[in-house]
């Protein structure tokens, strides 16, 4: 397996994905922010809202001027503030939400615009990691590996603990030794969402659960895009290149493509192209459905070893009661997954 070499600091951008309306824990957070916000505008633990705490992490790998933020411009009351000790330029707000291969290519575009040699950390903003420092350590370590590769991507994923640490999986060739952190393997092929049998057997082949933090250069990123996405690609790098304040052309691009996932149409596409990077089990969590929302706040008591802040009190009593709901329907007989 491969090893890592030493990254140049001069061309490492991040790129945060913050758009999205985060539908499936919108009661939570309306319970906890007191009105519809996205749940990266929301704090679970009392503190910083996920957004701030994925640009503090941002800032750990790229400076703030080679941070790129992908917001919703329906969001913008939210994100204002931010706007105040952010250059404009490095804000880029979506006419509407079309999934996240709109977003990620679009970022890449403006990056590419700005810096063509860059090499580009992607990451979600809806994670919960109890290891920060461990983390971006690795993180680091696959930019130093992008940097000298040709057109691989760096696909970051987590050794499990249990089943219950992820919904989306890596499978490498072969499987990773406890000793083999920062070392690379090609990757076999992607699990998403798997169910029975499949989940001992991803277990068994020494899957990693997928980060969806992803390091690779600029134009390693999009090429691949263009192959699985031309008319993305197309459509949105006329409104890239068109005059600042010409609004209407990225509008335009927007309306005339469809909702489409990055990481499914196009990385899963070529898994040839990847080469998965293990990380330790750092405690990481997306926050994307309730029951992982309740995993990373019980994680971030117990990691940290403190009181019970009002907000994560009132996160958990919410979670709990939905978890409770949940079990009643299935003794009824009720067909209710989601009672959110």
């Amino acid at each position: 397996m491969r090893q890592m070499g030493e990254r140049d600091q001069s061309e490492c951008w991040a790129l945060i994905l913050a758009g999205g309306e985060g539908l499936r824990l919108k009661p939570l957070t309306r319970v906890i922010a007191g009105d519809d916000r996205p749940k990266q505008f929301c704090s679970f633990f009392g503190g910083p809202t996920l957004l701030d705490v994925a640009i503090r992490r941002a800032v750990r790998v790229a400076s703030q001027n080679r941070t790129l933020i992908i917001l919703d411009q329906a969001h913008e009351r939210l994100y204002k503030a931010a706007i105040d000790s952010r250059s404009e330029s490095l804000l880029v707000a979506q006419p509407q939400n079309r999934g996240t291969a709109a977003a990620v290519i679009l970022g890449l575009l403006r990056i590419a615009r700005l810096a063509r040699d860059a090499t580009v950390a992607i990451f979600p903003s809806a994670h919960y990691i109890d290891d920060e420092v461990s983390f971006m350590s690795h993180v680091e370590s696959a930019f130093a590996i992008a940097q000298q590769a040709e057109n691989e991507i760096i696909l970051l994923g987590m050794k499990p603990e249990s089943f219950e640490d992820g919904r989306s999986w890596i499978e490498p060739e072969q499987p990773f030794s406890e000793l083999d952190l920062r070392s690379l393997s090609p990757i076999q092929r992607f699990w998403k969402n798997p169910t029975g049998a499949a989940k001992q057997e991803i277990m068994r082949r020494g899957c990693l659960s997928n980060t969806h933090v992803m390091v690779g250069r600029v134009d390693a990123f999009l090429e691949l895009a263009r192959q699985a996405l031309p008319r993305f690609c197309q459509v949105l790098s006329r409104s890239v290149s068109a005059p600042d304040g010409n609004s209407q052309i990225l509008e335009d691009a927007y309306w005339s493509i469809p909702s489409a996932d990055f990481f499914s149409e196009v990385i899963a596409l070529s898994p040839k192209n990847a080469l998965a990077m293990q990380v330790p089990d750092v405690g990481m969590c997306e926050l994307s459905e309730p029951d992982l929302a309740l995993l990373a706040i019980q994680r971030k008591l117990a990691a940290e070893k403190l009181g019970i802040s009002q907000g994560a009190q009132t996160s958990i009593s919410f979670l709990q009661m939905h978890f409770e709901r949940l079990a009643e329907a299935e003794r009824s007989g009720e067909n209710e997954t989601a009672l959110l």
